[in-house]
């Protein structure tokens, strides 16, 4: 093998070692850091684990905090409801309320037990006009998801916005029975509950 050959071969070898890693070169790289510190999640929670509230005769228009627990309460250990009658349960809930974009509804259901004969329970809350940290929304057809035309949505439209507050709700039962095999019926709310329902809003 001839001197030039043998040179070759040893420059192409010490090229193969820089390459594998044995070399002092290096691929040229960069990074900065982000101001974006964090990200925190909102709330949606009622304050209360159960509330206490009072029964009344239904007055048909009359605002909820118009009923007055001093004189117009019925005790209902005592009551018994006859054909006709409206009564509505009203309660005082506390609400906290925390997001940017946070949208939602508020309802009541009965839980485990339906409507007993004769019985009609009303599945809609009557808000108090007053819930003045709160915006409310008439919602349009298709607006939010999950929501029909014309029902209520309420939203926090401020990410920085924490909104405590209270307001009333109303839970109205009426007993229409046409006949006698209604009678000495009982009808459970043991279960009824309030509920506040997260929606999206659409688009």
């Amino acid at each position: 093998m001839n001197r030039n050959a043998k040179a070759g071969i040893a420059v192409g070898a010490a090229t193969i070692l820089l390459l594998g890693g044995g070399g002092t070169f290096a691929l040229w790289q960069s990074s900065t850091t982000l101001t974006a510190t964090s990200v925190t999640s909102g709330q949606l929670e009622l304050s209360d684990a159960s509330v206490d509230g009072e029964w009344y005769r239904y007055v048909d228009g009359q605002d909820l905090a118009d009923y007055d627990p001093l004189t117009d309460a019925i005790d209902m250990t005592t009551w018994t409801i006859v054909p006709e009658d409206e009564l509505i349960f009203i309660a005082e809930v506390g609400l906290t309320a925390e997001g940017g974009d946070l949208y939602f509804t508020v309802d009541s259901t009965l839980g485990g037990d339906a409507a007993a004969d004769g019985f009609t329970v009303g599945i809609t809350v009557l808000e108090e006009d007053a819930v003045t940290p709160l915006t409310s929304i008439t919602a349009a057809s298709g607006q939010f998801t999950g929501v029909a035309e014309n029902d209520t949505v309420y939203n926090v439209d401020a990410a920085d916005e924490v909104v405590t507050t209270t307001f009333l709700t109303g839970v109205p039962v009426s007993f229409d029975a046409d006949n006698t095999d209604d009678q000495s019926v009982t009808q459970n709310l043991a279960e009824a509950a309030i509920n506040v329902n997260q929606v999206v809003l659409v688009g």
